[in-house]
């Protein structure tokens, strides 16, 4: 009997502390659990929030750079518009001048474009003889009737200067012009040569729409006469183009 109560005891008190480890295995199984899922939560709750970091960090700086493009195109066109409407309004010959100005710079942007389209010879030869003829014109407009009203109406030896300097300027582009007009447009110095002589001719206008319209502007010349002279000259210069040089009908 008492080994009977004995055996039944042991057999409880083995059963408790099977009961007993299983119940702290489970706690313990769920406990482990409980913290996994909570790291794994935790985890993509970071993956979250830096997938969203990131995607804003991208945000910015895709607008910080849409900012600054903007900024910059604002800047050209302020600046275009700036070189396209230089402060000549009401006085005819240096508006006139500088429509010459913009409208041998873009022959120049158009040139640069059948260079880089790889144009035929013709059309780059059609091209580069337009501009030759406009700068030209444009050229015997200035020394037939501007300068001469600049030099007559110059009150200081530098305002001379500035005039000399610019027929000096002018004879280098002539000059650049005769050799390429002895060139074929597939030679390999033609296009090389064209691009010198847009650089030349744009140092030329900066120096003319500084110095000299400002000269201009104080000199006491009726501007909108000598612009009327220049533009009926011009007509006749531009009909007579077709037959020969402009320098030839000028000399006649």
């Amino acid at each position: 009997m008492h080994k009977s109560a004995r055996g039944q005891a042991d057999s409880h008190s083995d059963k408790g502390a099977r009961s007993q480890a299983d119940s702290h295995g489970d706690k313990n199984a769920k406990g482990q659990g409980d913290q996994h899922r909570t790291m794994h939560a935790k985890n993509q709750d970071d993956n979250q929030r830096g997938v969203s970091a990131k995607g804003q960090e991208d945000n910015q700086r895709e607008m910080s750079a849409k900012n600054q493009g903007g900024n910059q195109q604002r800047n050209r066109d302020s600046r275009d518009q700036r070189e396209e409407r230089p402060e000549t309004e009401g006085d005819a010959v240096l508006v006139a001048l500088a429509e010459d100005h913009r409208e041998v710079k873009g022959l120049f942007s158009d040139y640069e474009g059948l260079v880089r389209d790889e144009a035929s010879p013709e059309d780059r030869r059609a091209c580069a003889e337009e501009i030759f003829t406009q700068i030209m014109v444009h050229s015997v407009l200035e020394e037939e009737i501007f300068y001469p009203a600049m030099r007559r109406a110059a009150r200081e030896p530098h305002h001379l200067m500035v005039m000399a300097e610019a027929e000096v300027e002018h004879a280098t582009l002539k000059d650049l012009i005769a050799q390429l007009q002895k060139m074929q447009p597939d030679e390999p110095l033609f296009d090389a040569r064209i691009k010198v002589l847009g650089e030349y001719l744009a140092h030329h206008v900066r120096e003319e729409e500084g110095d000299m319209f400002q000269m201009a502007l104080h000199s006491g010349l009726d501007l909108d006469e000598l612009g009327e002279q220049m533009q009926a000259r011009k007509q006749e210069l531009m009909e007579s183009t077709d037959e020969e040089s402009p320098e030839e009908e000028a000399a006649e």
